[in-house]
């Protein structure tokens, strides 16, 4: 599939567009190489050009299993990350655990609907 899209973002007349598109596909690419299965939760991938608090453009890639089965297959090309089928995986909890992780330090915390 992504062999294909990367044909079809080879014809995108922008050059910048173009360019974000083709590097996305490619680290998504390489980041899937690092699986030899799909894990039994599923597999949340992304990937892209983030604007940092300083505004510069820093590619990342972002991949997960979730904490619970994610039933949705999506693929999509956009100017933002994607999260609706995430943001359904914490709709029935009444307790959820979260970790949040950066350059600075991590933090732990739990929150109980």
């Amino acid at each position: 599939m992504l062999g294909d899209e990367f044909g079809t973002a080879s014809n995108i007349k922008s050059r910048v567009n173009r360019q974000s598109v083709l590097g996305a596909i490619t680290s998504a690419r390489q980041r899937l190489k690092l699986y030899n299965k799909v894990p039994p939760n599923g597999l949340v991938l992304y990937t892209g050009t983030i604007v940092t608090e300083d505004e510069k453009e820093k590619k990342v890639t972002i991949d997960f299993e979730p904490f619970r089965p994610i039933n949705a297959s999506l693929y999509l090309c956009d100017n933002k990350f994607h999260t609706e089928a995430l943001n359904k995986l914490l709709e029935s909890d009444d307790k959820f655990g979260f970790i949040v992780m950066d350059g600075n330090g991590t933090l732990f915390g739990t929150f109980k609907w």
